[in-house]
């Protein structure tokens, strides 16, 4: 199970939390604030939404994998401009192609 979050325009700091660093190096909960959703999964505060979903299988394409999900729950947070892969500014990954 995992959770799924979309993430606002004034929340490119998380953006780059979750997607620069790499869990190797710093624990990326210890200073952002969440509580438990569905099945215990993380659920940020700072998000425009969620969504929990269970994992069905994993494919392996290449350098990542790609997940196959099923929905559990859902819920929209405070109505706002979604951070978008055009509207963000451009992040280094965590972890570097090797």
């Amino acid at each position: 199970m995992l959770c799924l979050h979309l993430l606002g325009e004034d929340q490119v700091d998380t953006a780059s939390l979750f997607g620069e660093l790499s869990r190797d190096t710093v624990d990326k909960f210890a200073d952002t604030a969440w509580r438990p959703g569905p099945g215990g999964v993380p659920v940020l505060d700072d998000r425009a939404a969620w969504m929990a979903v269970h994992i069905l299988d994993r494919f392996d394409v290449g350098d990542h994998q790609t997940l196959y999900t099923s929905p559990i729950d859902a819920a929209p947070g405070p109505d706002q401009r979604l951070l978008t892969y055009g509207s963000a500014p451009s992040f280094d990954p965590g972890h570097p192609a090797r």
